[in-house]
């Protein structure tokens, strides 16, 4: 749906989804900060695919405590 493929997207950081503006004011970060908190965080935002088309996208941001990665 985003356009990318596994490789080029696995162990990329998750704010590349994010739009330019939301990336620069920090939000990625606080919506991940507030993720182990809120269990699961979910938001529905704007989104950019690779291609940069924007869209909107139900977000769902949880903590893996169990993630061997």
């Amino acid at each position: 749906m985003k356009g990318y493929t596994k490789d080029e997207i696995v162990g990329e950081n998750f704010s590349k989804f994010y739009l330019p503006e939301a990336v620069e004011s920090g939000w990625p970060q606080r919506e991940l900060a507030l993720a182990p908190k809120r269990r699961p965080l979910r938001r529905r935002r704007l989104a950019r695919q690779k291609r940069r088309r924007v869209l909107w996208a139900s977000v769902k941001l949880s903590a893996d405590y169990n993630s061997r990665t």
